[in-house]
């Protein structure tokens, strides 16, 4: 239930109406070094590299966690179970300096320790997947 621990995404706002809590998690997205392809070859222009900052960097970083996480599942023989890959994810975000809650808006369930999310799946008990990835 989405209601309840791990998740805890809909708490009740003064028990009058559900919420959501956004975001689920977060990854560093301030003074990313990337590439920019705007222009590139296309123009017969090199690609630029530039610092970038928001959610476009952050994102990036989360579907990292979540494609190395669902190769683990893949190379174990274990199914791809979105709901177990979140759960690993929340469960060992690592807090965020102001964060008080376990789970709240602006901090989601913290910053995304992908090393800890895979361990966490890994421990005896939940065997989502029992190899690193490929």
């Amino acid at each position: 239930a989405w209601e309840v621990a791990p998740f805890a995404d809909y708490p009740f706002a003064n028990g009058q109406s559900p919420g959501l809590i956004k975001p689920d998690l977060c990854a560093p997205g301030a003074g990313i070094f990337s590439t920019n392809s705007q222009f590139g070859n296309r123009f017969g222009l090199p690609h630029t590299r530039e610092f970038g900052t928001g959610t476009s960097p952050a994102t990036a970083a989360i579907a990292g966690c979540l494609a190395l996480l669902a190769d683990a599942c893949m190379a174990a023989g274990k199914p791809i179970v979105p709901a177990r890959i979140l759960e690993a994810l929340e469960s060992t975000a690592v807090p965020i300096a102001g964060q008080k809650k376990p789970k709240e808006n602006s901090f989601g369930a913290g910053q995304v320790n992908v090393q800890a999310a895979f361990e966490y799946g890994r421990e005896a008990g939940r065997c989502w997947w029992n190899k690193a990835p490929r």
